[in-house]
């Protein structure tokens, strides 16, 4: 596998992030000069195990904005591409997961069910509020990737959920026309 490298900016600034993946299970970060080398694993579509210095943590990535809002050991980073144009990222915004495997949507970070904006049965519109998520002091919205109709809701208001945990099971339709 030939070397991939991407530039992006970090918390708004530019902050240059080099990320380089050189073989396909090992990315190196470069950070204002500070290269580390990591060991990735995808779990699911969004979820990884990275390896770094004989530590195990779980990461989740949601693409965004052309960049990724990353979650890893409680901290919530958003990262753009260089070119990208955007300037101030904001530290929590709507989290939209782009692939599911399952069609679930899952926690994307360990917190507590705020609020539910939808119910079993529901169709409900691509980027329509799920719920939202309190983590950290900080309310994320949780967005449908696509159209589709709500199946199974696993978690009420209130209620814990870890990292990766199925929220809310979804059919999605063929087209993502408005509901």
């Amino acid at each position: 596998m030939g070397d991939m490298v991407k530039k992006y900016r970090y918390a708004g600034e530019d902050t240059p992030i080099e990320i380089r993946n050189p073989s396909p299970e090992t990315f190196t970060v470069t950070i204002e000069n500070h290269t580390l080398t990591a060991r990735i694993e995808p779990i699911s579509a969004q979820r990884l195990k990275l390896e770094h210095q004989g530590n195990i943590f779980t990461v989740y990535a949601i693409p965004k904005d052309g960049g990724y809002q990353i979650f890893l050991d409680g901290h919530v980073f958003t990262i753009l591409p260089r070119d990208s144009g955007k300037t101030g990222v904001k530290e929590a915004g709507p989290v939209r997961q782009e692939t599911f495997g399952d069609n679930l949507i899952e926690a994307p970070m360990p917190g507590r069910i705020l609020k539910l904006f939808v119910r079993e049965g529901q169709r409900v519109a691509a980027e329509e509020r799920l719920f939202i998520l309190e983590a950290m002091k900080m309310e994320n919205e949780v967005r449908a990737p696509r159209a589709g109709v709500i199946k199974k809701i696993h978690f009420g208001e209130n209620q814990l959920v870890s990292l990766g945990q199925t929220v809310i099971e979804m059919v999605f339709l063929e087209s993502d026309g408005d509901s």
